[in-house]
């Protein structure tokens, strides 16, 4: 599968805008064809992302936040290997974020060598 994301924003009058959902539709044509996959039209592509962001409009910050999007092309249907699928979903996932530009404190983290997902041969 393939994705592409971009962002919508809020403006000071409280209008929402899309960051170029022209050339991120390109790219995942481009990309898809590379795949030997079908992708949506340039005008799906756009409509939908358009669709997503009016229905969940209150979830785009204000300020220096964006609402992130993340359209994906994935195969689907009853095939599973190196091969073309036969069918193709077109989906958008959809996410509030804050200024991610801010300096950040880093992050903690764990590593349990008890528990993995991994399994050696």
């Amino acid at each position: 599968g393939l994705f592409e994301d971009l962002k919508a924003d809020r403006t000071e009058d409280d209008q929402v805008r899309l960051f170029r959902p022209d050339e991120n539709a390109l790219s995942m044509q481009t990309c898809a064809d590379r795949l030997c996959m079908t992708p949506p039209s340039v005008e799906q592509f756009i409509e939908a992302v358009k669709q997503t962001v009016r229905a969940i409009k209150k979830w785009v910050p204000p300020g220096k936040g964006v609402l992130y999007t993340r359209p994906r092309l994935i195969g689907s249907g009853t095939i599973l290997g190196a091969a073309p699928a036969h069918e193709y979903t077109f989906l958008i996932y959809a996410s509030p974020v804050g200024d991610y530009h801010k300096v950040s404190t880093g992050l903690n983290f764990k590593v349990d060598h008890k528990y993995r997902r991994a399994h050696s041969l």
